[in-house]
């Protein structure tokens, strides 16, 4: 078995696992599912990098349209401009980590310092809600995409 086809199987294990009514079922299907991750040596990164591949590039498109149409201007502009610039061009394996730039980020104080003008927090909090809905739609929680140490 290949680690794509691995990571795939491990995927189907725990969608079962989270889904199961079963607690029996949840619970074996989650231990199979580790067990073949830690055999094949994948990472949580390896696990959810097929999910966020594919919609990496259609959240950063709906943020920067969210930050276009907010018109920000000066130092907050700047600052939202430097993240854009961070999130260009990542190679697959990054942009599990750039999810995670983006998500500590906008919870994080510098989002939160932002925030004193209103325009800002109602940004900060669409983008937030934006990043949230697409993982969830491609079956990722979003608070698995917290950075370390947070």
């Amino acid at each position: 078995m290949t680690r794509e086809q691995a990571a795939s199987k491990v995927a189907k294990l725990r969608k079962l696992a989270d889904g199961s009514p079963n607690p029996e079922e949840a619970s074996s299907a989650r231990r199979k599912a580790d067990e073949l991750a830690a055999e094949h040596g994948l990472t949580e990164n390896d696990l959810l990098g097929d999910s966020l591949s594919g919609c990496y590039d259609e959240l950063v498109d709906e943020m920067q349209k969210l930050g276009a149409e907010a018109g920000l201007r000066g130092t907050t502009g700047k600052a939202f401009d430097e993240i854009f610039a961070r999130l260009k061009n990542p190679t697959p394996s990054e942009k599990v980590g750039r999810i995670r730039y983006i998500r500590d980020f906008l919870k994080g104080p510098v989002a939160s310092a932002l925030c004193f003008l209103p325009s800002v927090e109602v940004l900060v909090k669409s983008m937030r809600e934006t990043v949230d809905k697409k993982l969830a739609s491609r079956g990722i929680d979003p608070e698995t995409m917290r950075g370390k140490g947070r």
